[in-house]
């Protein structure tokens, strides 16, 4: 029998189709499910990939990712959030002193004088 995807039990009997798939109910846990997962496609996980490399040269938005691969940009915020949860947060040395960030420099620990506007 078909084991059941709440309780894992064996004790499960057929309770008719939905979308053509054969619908089977639980006897222990009374969960309707259908066998396996067909939500999920091998191209996916290529989508996903390009998505991620794209996204982290910096040369796409939400927006062209899922213009570009045919889902919503939400879909590829999730994506990313998805791939960056599963990387290890990088380890910065003690050591550094400035930093190019935007095509901007920033010192670190040196403050700049403001000027008075009435002095100049």
């Amino acid at each position: 029998m078909v084991a059941c995807k709440r309780c894992g039990g064996n004790n499960s009997v057929k309770n008719g189709f939905v979308r053509r798939h054969q619908r089977y109910k639980c006897r222990e846990c009374l969960l309707n499910f259908v066998e396996g997962d067909q939500r999920k496609k091998p191209q996916t996980a290529v989508k996903k990939a390009l998505c991620v490399i794209l996204y982290s040269l910096g040369k796409a938005s939400f927006s062209m990712l899922g213009k570009i691969l045919g889902h919503s940009p939400s879909l590829m915020y999730r994506w990313i959030v998805e791939a960056m949860d599963q990387v290890r947060e990088p380890i910065i040395s003690e050591g550094i002193q400035e930093m190019e960030f935007d095509e901007m420099w920033h010192f670190l620990g040196s403050k700049k004088q403001n000027l008075d506007p009435q002095s100049c």
